[in-house]
């Protein structure tokens, strides 16, 4: 278990990458050269909040952290889970707009751009998935359905600054658009879904790697949007409800 305190790890986190953003918001975002490298390093916050809480931690908690980072020997469920979740959803808002007529305005990314994606997409869970479902999870365990909560709520908030910095993703929804508050509140939901499945694996960060870029590339290669995304956040909040009810279960798959 981490000897981190969890909120001061989450704080840490957000103070690091808001102050960075703050800072490529004023200089003109992903556009300008100074925009895109402040944008670049307020995106390592996440690793500066594991960097920490390794410090802090034991030799014998640095090992166990490792070990679970490459963790692939799981039940072969639990992957299968994670392709169904990251995938599911997405499908399931299609194909209810498909049914009511509905037709996704967003375009999906043409295979050109696959490879790029591909690799900026596992730069980006590499990057937070150490923290949010490794040395944040731990620190707050065993409350751990409790944290899927609490860590959903800063994930959510960390993201926050970007809807102001021009040529991301989350500025095209808008900042207090209903996209913006679709994506806050699906990324709790998220969390949820994430935070069980690695307690379920055995305390897996690569599982929980895996299903955020399928999330993700999920989202890439399929067309979106506001419509498609409010009936996949709804699809996501409702397996949240699912296992939040299961919370009982939850304490006794703890392990790594």
């Amino acid at each position: 278990m981490s000897s981190a305190n969890p909120l001061i790890l989450l704080v840490l986190t957000l103070a690091w990458s808001w102050v960075w953003w703050g800072a490529s918001i004023a200089l003109g975002g992903t556009e300008t050269a100074g925009g895109g490298l402040t944008w670049l390093v307020g995106g390592f916050g996440p690793t500066v909040g594991v960097g920490f809480a390794l410090l802090r931690g034991t030799q014998q908690y640095r090992s166990s952290f490792r070990l679970r980072l490459f963790k692939w020997n799981v039940p072969w469920i639990f992957w299968l889970a994670a392709v169904a979740f990251a995938t599911g959803p997405k499908l399931i808002a299609l194909a209810i707009a498909a049914v009511s007529g509905h037709s996704a305005h967003g375009d999906a990314i043409g295979l050109g751009e696959v490879p790029v994606t591909i690799v900026f997409s596992v730069i980006v869970v590499a990057i937070e998935e150490p923290l949010w479902r490794g040395v944040a999870l731990d620190a707050f365990r065993p409350a751990v359905v409790r944290a899927s909560l609490v860590i959903g709520f800063f994930w959510s908030l960390w993201h926050v600054p970007l809807f102001a910095v021009d040529g991301t993703f989350q500025e095209e929804l808008g900042l207090g658009t209903l996209d913006f508050w679709v994506f806050s509140v699906g990324v709790v939901g998220l969390s949820v879904f994430l935070t069980w499945l690695v307690v379920s694996a055995s305390g897996s960060i690569l599982l929980a790697m895996f299903t955020h870029l399928l999330i993700n590339m999920t989202g890439q290669l399929l067309p979106d949007d506001t419509t498609i995304r409010v009936l996949e956040m709804v699809v996501i909040l409702l397996v949240a409800g699912v296992l939040l009810s299961m919370r009982r279960n939850w304490g006794s798959r703890i392990s790594g």
